[in-house]
């Protein structure tokens, strides 16, 4: 958006919230807080979103498809023909990680607020994202990354290949919080919200982690 486009009122009321909704949670923000943030009447909530749940979803909802796009374009244009096993695992991490992490390295303090919320609030937030009647199918996307790990495992259980996938989307959603824990173990030498800095080791520790669970020796 340009600088001298004006976000919709109901645009405003979604980022306003969402930056809330990031800081303190859904239980931990009131409707009267969003409000004096975006400078609007309650009246103004309750006619674009009607309630304070509805908006709620409506903030996670707004950019999953977003996300979901992007990992299941990259997991469909995965070729692993000449691969190795570690290539191709680290190939299927890629297209898992790399969303939204180049979503956190933008700088986007909306994307970041977005990826904060989803992080801090997994298990709420996730649910209801998965029931929005304008998400695309989440569920189904894990469930076909669930498959390809499964295909590029030695063994016949997709027990591993489900547990490789929530321990990566686990660290991801830990890294994406932006807690500031890695600026206080090394005394502000590193920092938790460089994106660009994390992002080779990050891949380089779920690569060998999900290699060795997925490998016969793991």
């Amino acid at each position: 958006m340009s600088k001298t486009e004006k976000l919709s009122p109901r645009e405003h009321i979604l980022d306003e919230a969402e930056k809330l909704f990031a800081k303190k949670g859904f239980y931990g923000t009131s409707v009267r807080e969003i409000t004096d943030a975006a400078d609007v009447r309650l009246a103004s909530v309750n006619y674009y979103f009607k309630s304070k749940d509805n908006l709620y979803s409506e903030v996670l909802a707004r950019r999953a498809n977003t996300l979901i796009d992007a990992r299941r374009s990259k997991r469909e244009s995965l070729d692993f023909s000449g691969m190795s096993q570690r290539e191709s695992v680290e190939a299927v991490i890629k297209a898992i990680v790399d969303p939204p992490f180049k979503k956190a390295a933008t700088g986007n303090p909306g994307w970041r607020n977005y990826l904060s919320l989803i992080a801090t609030e997994s298990t709420y937030s996730y649910s209801r994202i998965d029931e929005h009647e304008t998400v695309h199918d989440l569920k189904q996307n894990s469930t076909d990354f669930v498959k390809s790990l499964q295909e590029l495992s030695d063994f016949e259980s997709d027990q591993k290949a489900h547990h490789a996938y929530q321990f990566i989307t686990g660290a991801i959603l830990f890294m994406l919080t932006n807690n500031g824990r890695l600026n206080q173990l090394s005394q502000n030498k590193y920092r938790s919200d460089d994106y660009d800095a994390i992002y080779p080791n990050f891949l380089k520790f779920l690569t060998e982690g999900t290699l060795a669970l997925l490998s016969d020796g793991g």
